[in-house]
């Protein structure tokens, strides 16, 4: 994908269920294709589960300053 400062990566994952550990696993993927792509990944985890979202909504991780390594929104 392009975007406006180049190429980067777009991870969209589906859940149907709460997973506590979800922030974690998102951002081994992020370090996975970070480590084999060296592009900037977004990434957005999509919830569709039939019980109330109770996974963390929003939480950040900082590689240095200014520098977002992972981002996850769920909605």
């Amino acid at each position: 994908m392009d975007g406006p400062e180049g190429k980067l990566i777009c991870h969209i994952e589906f859940q149907s269920y709460n997973a506590k550990d979800m922030p974690y696993r998102m951002l081994r993927y992020a370090l996975e294709v970070h480590k084999r792509k060296k592009l900037p990944i977004n990434q957005l985890v999509v919830y569709f589960g039939q019980k109330k979202l109770t996974m963390k909504e929003r939480i950040k991780y900082f590689i240095g300053p200014g520098q977002h390594l992972l981002h996850l929104a769920l909605f």
